[in-house]
């Protein structure tokens, strides 16, 4: 799982504009303990079903989630002074799934998007979750 994590990190890391990559511990929900992060930031928990092969070998399959923070603005409307930064904000959730479909990795194989959610919370941060299916080998 540590290797998952590592390439799916390593992928992301190459958007100069994620400013926090982190393993998803549910922080957007418990916000008030949780030690701050910049946003944008990119949050990722996987889940693996592994069966044992010979010799060792296992493969499995992953559910992976990619959760995009930003920070949410109040002013977001086509005539507003921060459209630009929100938009360019905006454009991280496709440059995260692109940079995901470009993923070589001797342990995981293609990602497939099988779903993409949005929420928002409380404390001001909108989250988009890609999920996505892809088989694992160690």
């Amino acid at each position: 799982m540590l290797k998952t994590y590592k390439a799916i990190a390593t992928e992301i890391a190459k958007i100069q504009a994620i400013k926090h990559i982190d393993w998803d511990n549910d922080q957007l929900n418990r916000i008030e303990i949780e030690n701050a992060f910049e946003t944008p930031a990119v949050l990722i928990g996987i889940d693996i079903s592994y069966e044992q092969k010979a010799k060792g070998r296992q493969s499995g399959l992953a559910t992976i989630s990619v959760k995009i923070v930003i920070h949410q603005y109040s002013e977001s409307h086509i005539l507003s002074n921060r459209i630009d930064q929100h938009l360019e904000e905006m454009s991280i959730i496709d440059d995260v799934h692109i940079a995901l479909q470009n993923l070589k990795n001797d342990n995981v194989n293609s990602l497939q998007r099988i779903s993409t959610k949005r929420e928002s919370n409380e404390m001001g941060y909108i989250s988009f979750t890609h999920t996505y299916l892809c088989g694992v080998f160690s």
